[in-house]
């Protein structure tokens, strides 16, 4: 049964070799950047009616690595499933990080009582903030 992993480097040199000749390769760690993720949410196609008078008032939450969240603003009495918001939230982070998920729900907002949840889709991000740290500029997944 596996208890853990153990990283090593190993170097093999001749005897007659001097210390100081064998080049000294620095293996520290990536030292830690800021990056931000930056989520544009535009809007709804056939967002679920959830209200009993054939209306939702529809917004968004967004959690990135399970931190605090950010909403959009709300669309009230909508009754088509069409809202549209042009609503950026940004998520500033250091990288390297431990967690790399971004989730995104839709609500109806409801007054008297708890928020009607409508669904959520999680999105993995480390392949994309990888090549972003890789390539040394802005990556965008649509």
């Amino acid at each position: 049964m596996s208890q853990g992993t153990v990283l090593t480097w190993v170097e093999i040199n001749e005897l007659n070799v001097k210390k100081e000749d064998v080049p000294v390769y620095d293996i520290s760690k990536k030292p830690e950047e800021d990056f931000e993720v930056r989520v544009i949410i535009w809007d709804t196609e056939e967002l679920k009616i959830m209200d009993s008078e054939g209306t939702t008032d529809g917004f968004v939450r967004v959690f990135f690595d399970s931190g605090s969240s950010k909403d959009t603003d709300t669309h009230f009495r909508n009754t088509d499933g069409k809202c549209s918001w042009n609503y950026r939230l940004l998520f500033p982070f250091r990288y390297p990080s431990t967690k790399y998920e971004l989730t995104v729900q839709a609500y109806d907002l409801d007054l008297f009582k708890s928020n009607d949840f409508i669904g959520q889709k999680v999105i993995n991000l480390k392949e994309l903030i990888s090549d972003s740290d890789l390539a040394k500029r802005p990556i965008s997944l649509t």
